[in-house]
C-alpha cells in the first residue's frame, strides 16, 4: 500500500513538472491502475491457494503403512 501512495505523489510532481504533457500524466495513472488490478488479482489467486492447501486430504489418498 506504500508503494501506491508513493507512486500517486510521484504523478502529482509529474503533473506539475509537466503541466504541458497530459498524456503523460494520464498513461501514468492508466499504468497504476493496471498495477493496482494485478495485486488484487494474486491476493485473491494466494487466498485461493492458501485455503485449497488446507483442505483435509480425502481417505483414499493417506499411505497405507
Amino acid at each position: 500500500m506504500q508503494k501506491m501512495k508513493s507512486m500517486e505523489a510521484t504523478l502529482v510532481k509529474a503533473s506539475h513538472v509537466f503541466s504541458d504533457c497530459p498524456a503523460m500524466v494520464t498513461k501514468l495513472r492508466a499504468m497504476t491502475h493496471n498495477a493496482q488490478e494485478q495485486v488484487q488479482a494474486h491476493r485473491k489467486h494466494a487466498t485461493h491457494l492458501v485455503n485449497l492447501a488446507g483442505w483435509p486430504t480425502p481417505k483414499g489418498f493417506h499411505c497405507h503403512l
